[in-house]
């Protein structure tokens, strides 16, 4: 298990991740196949993208305080 010290700098390096980017997606993988999970993780890497699985508390408190960005 993680020391709560190590958790907070896991957040924080989201936050910054969050803030930098100009595009974010927030979205459930629950039904997708291993092959699947591969396949997205390969396209999106390959457009430049990044790809992180992280707990679904953790978006909603660091998005906290960031601007919203709607189109």
């Amino acid at each position: 298990m993680k020391k709560k010290s190590d958790k907070e700098k896991d957040l924080e390096a989201l936050k910054k991740d969050f803030e930098a980017a100009q595009n974010i997606f927030l979205a459930g993988f629950a039904k997708l196949t291993v092959q699947q999970d591969f396949e997205l993780r390969k396209t999106v890497r390959g457009a430049g993208g990044s790809y992180k699985v992280v707990k679904t508390t953790w978006p909603r408190r660091r998005r906290k305080g960031l601007p919203r960005k709607t189109s």
